[in-house]
């Protein structure tokens, strides 16, 4: 088929549409095909409460003929909001709930793969536990198994940051006060050493984030991961998962290492790749490695 691209070459939306669930609706949109003959890969966003415009590139993956479908998690972009209450009462199976009612409007529930990065990552292993049938293959991009492995990693990586944010941080964790500006720095600090290396290669929607459902769900801040999830964990049921799995991480990513080799010591047949110069968001700093082996993955399946 032929594709029309955007002004960062990403593949243009080739179908776009709603889901309705419940008296809410899940926006969707489809880079390819679903005739095709390879199974789709839903790209499942993180946050909590971003929504699919950071991860736009991964519609690089539909050029092989792969379809790729992107969708907004409910009370993010451009599907149904939520009010300050429902936002303080969600839960992941809200979430889960709302991607199997994705699947069934699609129409892909015998044949599909998730590709779930950061908290993205931590509802595809959710879903992988419901035992789908017609899951392929899971592949969990900079994600985390505990709220434990990542809460003390991120700490470490947080005492360490340059030009002295790493001893700011390390005041403030002692109790001393920090003013509103001074956070903003340390967080942008802490996003270009350890989100973000290069600039983003995604349009600006005007979508606000952080927002309500970050905040409530993670936290204050990626450093800060205090809300709803931080205490959630998977750890104990991870060898409940047995679909095909790739574990996918970058080199300066606040994903590190030790939190992914949580995962790996849980699904014990996963494979796995590090990705030399990639932070959180991978596919910006070192998009054709990336790319590369997730494809290498998907083909394989």
């Amino acid at each position: 088929m032929t594709f029309t691209f955007d002004d960062f070459g990403n593949p243009e939306a080739t179908r776009t549409g709603y889901a309705p669930f419940g008296d809410q609706q899940t926006w969707y949109r489809i880079t390819g095909t679903l005739e095709s003959p390879v199974p789709p890969m839903i790209a499942v966003h993180g946050g909590p409460g971003a929504s699919h415009d950071y991860i736009s590139p991964l519609s690089q993956l539909a050029l092989s003929g792969r379809p790729i479908i992107h969708y907004d998690q409910i009370g993010c972009g451009n599907s149904s909001s939520l009010t300050d209450e429902q936002v303080q009462n969600l839960t992941v199976d809200f979430f889960l709930d709302e991607l199997e009612n994705l699947i069934d409007h699609l129409q892909i529930a015998d044949d599909f793969i998730v590709l779930g990065h950061s908290w993205g990552g931590m509802m595809a292993q959710e879903f992988a536990l419901r035992q789908p049938a017609g899951l392929r293959g899971l592949i969990l991009s900079s994600s985390l198994a505990s709220a434990s492995a990542w809460g003390q990693e991120v700490d470490r990586l947080a005492r360490l940051l340059p030009e002295g944010f790493g001893e700011k941080y390390q005041m403030m964790k002692a109790g001393g006060d920090m003013q509103d500006d001074e956070y903003g720095a340390l967080d942008t600090i802490f996003t270009r050493e350890h989100v973000f290396r290069g600039a983003p290669t995604w349009p600006d929607s005007g979508f606000q984030f952080p927002n309500a459902v970050y905040y409530a769900l993670w936290g204050r801040s990626e450093f800060d991961f205090d809300g709803l999830f931080s205490t959630w964990s998977v750890v104990d049921r991870l060898p409940e998962i047995s679909v095909s799995t790739f574990v996918v991480w970058g080199q300066h990513d606040e994903s590190t290492a030790r939190v992914n080799q949580e995962i790996l010591d849980g699904i014990t047949h996963a494979t796995s790749a590090e990705i030399p110069g990639g932070a959180h968001v991978t596919w910006v700093d070192a998009p054709e490695a990336y790319f590369a082996a997730v494809m290498n993955f998907a083909d394989s399946l």
